[in-house]
């Protein structure tokens, strides 16, 4: 017979030790990841959480900052000054400024995902309206561009010195390139003659100019409100501001621009 191998009951206890410092390393291992998992997950509800609590109250604040515009009498709504034009990053409202011109986007905010906000889109597909500003120094204008804090929002609120841009620019209808040249042909081939013909002619020319001057800048002022939200300690917010719009029907946009009688 061969030699019988015996181990002692120190070494067995040994092996174990070693096989359940192993097997509890893997333990801790898995727990481990598990909980950086469960936070990971937690601090990402937790973010999207706040940005939806943060933009629901950006879109009230706006519709607040609306409603104190489009309250005041016409003649008031209007921007103190020229708003200057932007970065033009899609994360800033001024980047919509062409000039003494408005670009109204179909779409505010860009598609798709990006690691920073990436330029403006101002083609042709995303264009709704180009529109000129309405810029009146009057006493009751609207300050284009101000601080949440001194614009009446509470100390206390989530978007707290944010700021708040609110942009007016006309809103008007646009007659045909030709429609004085075919009025006046119409005259010119009636049965009228002589100075009634020249007359008439002339002063339909006026009148047609004259109204379409007042359907491409009084049938109707557009306000924007846009709201750009701040970050706070754990990056929750939105990357693009919030927009909202509405047009204001001028109450005077049915009278001839000359002499005020109504037209139709």
């Amino acid at each position: 017979m061969g030699p019988t191998l015996r181990t002692s009951a120190t070494e067995r206890l040994c092996n174990q030790t070693g096989s359940m410092i192993i097997e509890a390393l893997v333990a801790a291992a898995i727990l481990l990841g598990g909980g950086l998992a469960t936070i990971s997950a937690f601090d990402s509800i937790t973010r999207a959480s706040h940005t939806s609590e943060r933009e629901a109250e950006a879109v009230a604040i706006a519709e607040k900052q609306l409603e104190l515009v489009i309250t005041r009498p016409y003649a008031q709504i209007g921007n103190c000054e020229l708003p200057a034009t932007g970065t033009g990053r899609s994360d800033d409202p001024s980047s919509w400024i062409q000039g003494t011109q408005l670009f109204v986007a179909r779409n505010f905010r860009p598609t798709g995902s990006y690691a920073s906000p990436p330029p403006v889109d101002v083609s042709a597909a995303n264009r709704l309206a180009v529109e000129p500003f309405a810029v009146s120094a009057a006493a009751g204008c609207v300050p284009p561009v101000e601080d949440a804090s001194t614009a009446g929002v509470a100390s206390d609120s989530k978007i707290n010195h944010t700021k708040l841009f609110r942009f007016v620019t006309y809103q008007g209808g646009q007659c045909a390139a030709n429609v004085a040249t075919t009025v006046s042909g119409s005259l010119m081939s009636s049965s009228l003659l002589g100075t009634a013909q020249t007359t008439l002619t002339s002063t339909a020319s006026a009148d047609v100019s004259s109204l379409c001057t007042a359907m491409g800048t009084q049938q109707a002022k557009r306000v924007t409100i846009a709201v750009v939200l701040n970050k706070v300690g754990n990056d929750a917010g939105l990357k693009y501001p919030v927009y909202l719009s509405t047009l204001i029907p001028d109450p005077n946009a049915s009278l001839h621009a000359a002499t005020s009688t109504v037209l139709g």
